[in-house]
């Protein structure tokens, strides 16, 4: 029996998608012309997508941002070479494009019924419907209840669920790209409690999913995930896990030429150009936040952790395998004054790959695993939020991997627009 052990180190992942939007982009402006500036609600945050009373809320959020980078190196973390996740050459975002624009629609039946929809785009990328749910809320004995069922993404506390999403920062945590592929968007329900207690507040979610999506797999089984959340003063802790159990989750070899995909490619009969997974993947992570009163300052940091058992396969070998990828970001926002703030983000990101079997040493070939190294990435930011619907930041940094090195400059505008049409 051959084994193909492959040391851990750090590592980075896909980012968002970007190209020019026509239609949106008429839609923006015009919506800017209509609509009441507001701050900018958190992806995944359901408090934020309901108008508070019964009524109608409007929103339109898009991001346009320039990338150049030094002597126009592609970033290293374009295409995640190394690490099993689909294979795909990544989103190049060099030079100006649009980042991500969100159209959303919220209705607020009454106290306890609700529902949202929100019409979604990355880049050259066609339409998609980003979410669509309806909610339901009650008080019990001094707890708050939610039930939300549709499409969205699973709560995974206030650090984690908006990280990369139309985020402070540009590109998407290079640990959540390992974990998911990007934002976790799925079909599915959860049920959320909430209390607060004389010490701390206590806030919990359990949902299933449908996991169809990285790393899930077209055929697979529905996914449990569980998370939970304590906030005392200025202190926040989340931690999550989610079990998925993907069968023919394929990722495109090396040796194939193909470009940018959301979905993973298949794995049929002839196994063409594709190296194919099926097993367990459980997906955990655990945050914390600290917020200052005394001081301007807001502390985040995170831990993600993907582990895999079962086999790897492509049309030329078979072997068991075992995997781990795992991640960490931090960063120090310190606001300036109510119109200026700045940011410093450290990322890091590793993986292990242990291939065991007569088709160990080339299927770990045909997957890239032999090109594995660490990711490293560093940014500063610098916000400026000149009216209440406009920010304009600017990002500099430099990511690494092995002897990958690339400096980059991004320029970003940020619109945030929104209307509530109370009953």
């Amino acid at each position: 029996m051959n084994s193909l052990p492959i040391p851990s180190f750090p590592i980075r992942s896909r980012s968002p998608e970007v190209s020019t939007l026509p239609t949106l982009l008429r839609a923006a402006w015009l919506a800017m012309g209509v609509m009441v500036g507001s701050a900018a609600w958190a992806h995944g945050d359901t408090a934020h997508a309901l108008p508070q009373e019964p009524g109608v809320r409007v929103g339109l959020e898009a991001a346009w941002a320039h990338l150049n980078t030094q002597g126009n190196a592609a970033l290293p973390s374009t295409r995640l070479g190394g690490y099993l996740i689909q294979g795909d050459s990544g989103m190049d975002r060099r030079g100006g494009n649009l980042e991500h624009a969100l159209v959303d629609v919220g209705w607020r039946l009454d106290s306890t019924w609700g529902a949202y929809a929100a019409l979604g785009k990355h880049g050259s990328d066609q339409p998609h419907l980003e979410s669509a749910w309806l909610q339901g809320n009650w008080a019990v004995s001094g707890s708050e209840w939610q039930v939300q069922a549709g499409r969205q993404s699973p709560h995974l506390g206030p650090v984690m669920t908006p990280a990369g999403h139309l985020d402070r920062f540009a590109l998407m945590p290079l640990a959540k790209q390992a974990a998911f592929n990007g934002d976790w968007i799925e079909d599915g329900v959860q049920v959320g409690w909430r209390r607060s207690g004389e010490l701390v507040d206590w806030n919990a979610n359990a949902g299933l999913w449908q996991g169809k999506v990285f790393p899930g797999a077209q055929n697979g089984d529905v996914v449990p995930a569980i998370h939970l959340g304590v906030a005392r003063g200025e202190w926040e802790v989340d931690v999550f896990v989610a079990h998925f159990e993907p069968k023919g989750r394929g990722a495109q070899t090396v040796s194939s030429n193909g470009g940018h995909s959301h979905s993973a490619p298949a794995c049929n009969a002839q196994l063409l150009n594709v190296v194919c997974y099926d097993g367990s993947s459980q997906v955990m992570g655990a945050s914390a936040r600290w917020s200052g009163t005394s001081l301007p300052l807001e502390v985040g940091a995170a831990y993600w952790v993907r582990e895999e058992a079962g086999s790897i396969y492509s049309a030329n070998g078979l072997a068991s395998y075992a995997g781990r990828n795992h991640g960490t970001w931090a960063d120090v926002i310190w606001t300036i004054s109510p119109v200026l703030e700045a940011g410093l983000r450290l990322e890091q990101l590793s993986a292990s790959h242990d291939l065991r079997g007569p088709g160990a040493t080339l299927v770990a070939s045909e997957a890239g695993f032999g090109s594995y190294d660490s990711v490293q990435r560093s940014s500063l930011m610098l916000g400026y939020r000149p009216m209440s619907w406009l920010n304009v930041r600017l990002e500099a940094g430099q990511e690494t991997q092995g002897s990958a090195r690339a400096d980059f400059v991004l320029l970003r505008a940020v619109v945030s627009l929104s209307r509530t049409l109370e009953r």
